[in-house]
């Protein structure tokens, strides 16, 4: 959980919003309660900035290799980190 301010984001496992809003409720008011949904392009951004262990000959085998292999390739060629997308648009 991150709080600022009045504001606070939680992670819950599926089922549990009605739980967590019940909850906030009992302590007072609750003024907004939703989902918050990660942009595609910040999907990308966390798991390419995200360090990963070597490779091992070990994780080499098995259907899921090539997939590995690929994105630890991109991760090998790719800048230090991804920068964030600017808000404005070029003038």
């Amino acid at each position: 959980m991150t709080c600022d301010q009045q504001v606070c984001h939680v992670e819950i496992d599926q089922g549990g919003d009605q739980k967590l809003l019940a909850a906030a409720q009992a302590l007072g008011p609750v003024r907004e309660f939703a989902p918050i949904r990660s942009s595609l392009s910040d999907l990308y951004r966390e798991v390419m900035n995200t360090p990963w262990p070597p490779i091992t000959p070990d994780d080499l085998s098995g259907p899921a290799a090539a997939n590995l292999v690929a994105v630890h390739e991109m991760q090998t060629r790719r800048p230090a980190s991804v920068p964030r997308s600017s808000s404005s648009a070029p003038s």
